[in-house]
């Protein structure tokens, strides 16, 4: 939250920042940018243009023209059948998401750092969105040098935090078919962004292999300072953890673990009667204690030390009937209404488990998991930070590819669209053809993304 509120006062007073500058003779070269225009700044925005890579792009272009002549036609056949689906793939998912429960969660879902992801994940985040995007604009930079065009300027922006670039073609002397490769040509390294995120995560996963184990455990990689489970008493980063309650993680994913943690009753502990002082059916543990609990059995209560009551415990239980002979089901009474619930995640160390009491979802939330336990002395969390940066490169790119596809407002669908009208319906001779069909192409694919992001817009609000 701090640091959400840290990018918002930042992103409203960056105009502020700007006239301080320049009201202070910062910086000669800052102060020329804004007056050319290069550089425009506004509340939560940023541009800045460049001509200094024209030269470097156009030589590199000219060098391998042949090849990127073919190898831009191999990706628009891709390209082109990827749009033709899209629209039709698109409603298929919105039905579906229509159809289906609020519970369960659609097959692609919007990634916030912070809010359904742990907050680290925020730099996994950004670096692979500069990497999908800086390739997708090299792409039709390249296309265009080896269609004839050129280009004026590139540029990098940002807005509401997110980094973006583009690039500013002269595409007048481009034929219509080439305009087309030049469009498709950013999707097309998407797509084999994709393709090479995913042979190296093969790779790297035969890697792992070697170094690590698989199914021992899982490695905490990082804790929020702000989460329950942190300090001396909680988690550690590089702690090895084999269960939480009854779900041991060999079986279970930590993330799957805590979902069903949540949406079960909370877990008892089956415990001898006869080590119990008197029960009582009245309220207890009156006084706020860190250590102590209530807990319920059948037609009594009583306040414990829960870990004293883990440590002596014979198995887990939601009911008597879970219990041997003479022993009864003690369950922590905890607040249902905000789903807190007492969750034990055992070590594989001599060191204490660690007992937590809250909403299981904070743990998803502010702790990063690798199922990755070292047999050596190489970090989990560097070989994790490597393969979440693949996954979430793959993710990105995987959604530029499609999303730019559409026949959308804004995206590079809509020129695609335009380009080919043009070469259907000449707008020479079938001007009034031509737009009509523009229009309704691009109203369709337009409402059609409207309509996805919407509902996915209403998902996210209802389960975060």
């Amino acid at each position: 939250m701090i640091l959400f509120l840290f990018f918002c006062l930042f992103g409203f007073s960056l105009p502020y920042f700007d006239r301080l500058l320049i009201k202070n003779d910062f910086s000669k070269r800052y102060s020329d940018l804004r007056v050319s225009g290069q550089l425009e700044i506004s509340h939560f925005f940023f541009k800045l243009t460049t001509e200094r890579f024209n030269r470097r792009l156009t030589s590199f272009g000219h060098r391998f023209s042949t090849f990127s002549g073919i190898f831009y036609r191999i990706g628009t056949c891709f390209v082109l059948i990827l749009f033709v689906i899209s629209i039709p793939f698109l409603w298929f998912q919105i039905f579906k998401i229509l159809s289906s429960s609020t519970s369960s969660p659609p097959d692609a879902e919007l990634i916030v750092p912070g809010v359904n992801r742990p907050l680290s994940h925020v730099i996994h985040v950004l670096f692979a969105i500069i990497i999908s995007v800086v390739l997708h604009e090299i792409g039709h930079a390249f296309a265009c040098i080896a269609e004839g065009g050129s280009i004026h300027h590139v540029g990098v922006l940002s807005f509401a935090v997110l980094p973006g670039a583009f690039v500013n073609m002269d595409l007048e002397r481009v034929a219509n078919w080439g305009r087309v490769r030049i469009f498709c040509a950013g999707i097309w390294h998407n797509i084999l962004i994709c393709a090479i995120c995913l042979l190296l995560r093969h790779e790297e996963i035969n890697l792992t292999g070697v170094l690590f184990e698989k199914e021992k455990g899982l490695t905490v990689t990082y804790i929020d300072s702000s989460s329950s489970i942190s300090g001396s008493y909680g988690l550690q980063r590089g702690d090895v953890i084999i269960s939480a309650n009854e779900f041991a993680f060999s079986d279970h994913s930590f993330a799957d673990s805590m979902v069903q943690i949540r949406n079960s009753s909370q877990t008892g502990f089956c415990e001898n009667m006869s080590n119990l002082e008197s029960p009582s059916s009245q309220d207890c543990c009156h006084e706020e204690s860190l250590t102590d609990l209530c807990f319920r059995g059948e037609g009594f209560q009583v306040c414990l030390h829960a870990r004293s009551i883990f440590e002596s415990s014979q198995s887990y239980c939601h009911a008597d009937s879970d219990c041997a002979d003479g022993f009864s089901c003690l369950v922590p009474k905890v607040n249902e209404e905000i789903h807190e619930r007492l969750v034990i995640i055992e070590r594989d160390t001599h060191e204490h488990t660690v007992l937590f009491v809250g909403d299981p979802f904070e743990l998803i939330k502010t702790v990063s998991i690798s199922p990755l336990v070292p047999k050596y002395f190489i970090s989990a969390a560097f070989v994790e930070f490597q393969i979440k940066l693949l996954e979430y490169i793959f993710n990105i790119s995987l959604a530029l590819a499609f999303f730019n596809s559409l026949p959308s407002v804004a995206l590079d669908g809509n020129l695609i669209v335009s380009s080919l009208v043009d070469i259907l319906l000449p707008l020479e001779s079938q001007k009034d053809k031509n737009l009509l069909l523009r229009v309704v192409t691009v109203t369709i694919g337009t409402f059609s993304l409207g309509m996805y992001l919407l509902l996915q817009f209403i998902f996210f609000a209802l389960h975060n």
